[in-house]
């Protein structure tokens, strides 16, 4: 009824260190465990699927601007879920994004997740993002908090302009329903 798993990953150019412990319940799985990194590339990494024609590939081709993806409302209902997960350094090509600090949380469908990111281009970064999957459609809130966003230094690494400088906060908070991202967006209120 208890799998226990533990190891030293390598994936792309990440390092991870994993584990995890699955227990079996007449209702599903509940996992629980930690998942550390000392360095996490995330320049290949896809942590939702994304839906077809909608913010993938060339600009020209694609429907919208901000990608859609469906919530897997079947998953989320199936598995409990207790997960810390670290990042001494995040890193998108030859650029330092910050660390990472999460906790993952699903219990009969009701998912809670919250995300610091320390230095992010100087920046730091707070977020959390709950879905209750229990209702139809899923309730879903995000919470943001962003504080001393250097825009200079963004617009800079984008290739933008060099031609400003500053920093800015940001805070967002929105609630709403939907199965979709646009569905959400379409319903928020914040």
């Amino acid at each position: 009824n208890k799998f226990t798993y533990e190891e030293d990953l390598r994936v792309g150019k990440s390092d991870l260190k994993l584990f995890l412990t699955v227990l079996r319940k007449p209702t599903g799985p509940k996992i629980t465990g930690h998942i550390t990194a000392g360095e996490l590339q995330i320049d290949n990494m896809t942590l939702l699927k994304v839906d077809e024609d909608s913010g993938q590939g060339e600009t020209n081709k694609r429907s919208r601007v901000i990608p859609n993806y469906t919530i897997p409302v079947g998953m989320l209902l199936a598995v409990d879920l207790d997960l810390d997960i670290q990042a001494e350094r995040i890193r998108s090509g030859s650029k330092d994004l910050g660390g990472l600090v999460s906790k993952v949380w699903l219990k009969d469908g009701l998912f809670k997740s919250s995300t610091k990111i320390i230095n992010f281009m100087v920046a730091r970064i707070y977020g959390e993002y709950d879905i209750n999957t229990a209702v139809k459609p899923p309730l879903i809130r995000i919470q943001l908090t962003a504080q001393d966003i250097d825009y200079g230094i963004s617009l800079r690494s984008m290739e933008v302009t060099d031609f400003l400088e500053g920093s800015a906060d940001l805070y967002v908070d929105l609630s709403g329903s939907g199965v979709t991202r646009h569905n959400f967006l379409r319903n928020a209120a914040g």
